[in-house]
């Protein structure tokens, strides 16, 4: 997560980027993996909750906060994805 409004997925062994999710318009303040779904979520201060496929493609937006989302947390048992924000 970052101040350039992107996410990016990193090698650990190799220490190399492996790829960027671009789609936010102001700074990621969190970022969430969901193995289970296979997806990264990821809020920002642009009041958004972006999903993707960890394999890099945008699947939709969540909307619903006034202000920067700060966190997420996924139940894994019954599927709800719960989030933070400054409002």
């Amino acid at each position: 997560a970052g101040l350039d409004n992107n996410v990016a997925l990193w090698d650990m062994i190799g220490y190399k980027n492996i790829r960027k999710f671009i789609g936010h318009t102001s700074s990621v303040y969190c970022v969430l993996f969901n193995e289970a779904r296979g997806q990264v979520l990821s809020g920002s201060r642009d009041t958004t909750i972006r999903v993707w496929s960890i394999y890099g493609s945008f699947i939709r937006t969540l909307l619903g906060h006034s202000q920067g989302v700060l966190q997420l947390e996924i139940d894994e048992q019954t599927g709800l994805l719960y989030s933070a924000s400054q409002d």
